[in-house]
C-alpha cells in the first residue's frame, strides 16, 4: 500500500499511532473546514433580500453582470436542476440504505426491501405536502435519539483510549503528510 495507514486493512502490520492520529486529524479538519468556512462563512451569507439558494444567487449575478445575463441564466438553470435531482435522489438512497440494513438481521427479508422502501417513500412524500414541520415533528425526535445513540457509542470508545482526542490538533496532519 502507498500509505502506511492502509497496511492494517491490507493485512500488513498495524500502522503506528502517529499515522492513525494523522488520518483522524485529516478527517476532523477536512469536515471542520468544509462546514465552517465553505457553508457557514460563504454559502449562508449569500442573500437576495432574505432569500437564498441557487436561483437567488443567479438573480444577484445577473444584476451584477448584465452583459452575461444569458450565460448566468443557463448556469442558474443547471444549478436548479442539480438541486432538484439531489432533492429527489437523496431520500430514495437514504431510505433504501436503511431498509437494506434489515438484511443484516435476516437475509429472508431481501424480497421485501424494494416494496417497503417504496411504501415508506410514498408515505413520507404524501405527508410532506402538508408541510415539512409535520415531518420534522415525527422525524426530529427519532433523529435526535439516533444521534444520541451514536454519540454514546462513540463516547464509550473514547473512554477506551482518550488519547485519540489528540487528533483534534492539526499538527498531526503535518507530521503524517
Amino acid at each position: 500500500c502507498a500509505l502506511p495507514i492502509l497496511h492494517a486493512s491490507a493485512g500488513g502490520n498495524v500502522s503506528n499511532r502517529g499515522d492513525i492520529l494523522g488520518v483522524l486529524s485529516l478527517i476532523i479538519w477536512s469536515l471542520t473546514i468544509t462546514v465552517t468556512i465553505k457553508y457557514i462563512m460563504f454559502v449562508l451569507r449569500a442573500d437576495n433580500r432574505g432569500e437564498g439558494g441557487v436561483l437567488s444567487l443567479m438573480a444577484l449575478a445577473r444584476n451584477s453582470f448584465p452583459t452575461r445575463s444569458a450565460v448566468i441564466l443557463g448556469i442558474g438553470i443547471v444549478g436548479a436542476a442539480l438541486f432538484f435531482g439531489d432533492a429527489v435522489i437523496t431520500p430514495a438512497i437514504s431510505v433504501l440504505s436503511a431498509v437494506e440494513g434489515m438484511n443484516v438481521v435476516t437475509p429472508t427479508f431481501q424480497p421485501y426491501v424494494v416494496p417497503l422502501t417504496l411504501a415508506i417513500l410514498a408515505v413520507v412524500f404524501a405527508v410532506q405536502r402538508f408541510g415539512t414541520g409535520g415531518v420534522g415533528l415525527v422525524f426530529g425526535p427519532v433523529t435526535a435519539l439516533w444521534f444520541l445513540a451514536i454519540g454514546l457509542s462513540g463516547l464509550n470508545h473514547i473512554m477506551d483510549d482518550p488519547e485519540i482526542l489528540l487528533a483534534i490538533s492539526p499538527h498531526y496532519i503535518v507530521s503524517f503528510l
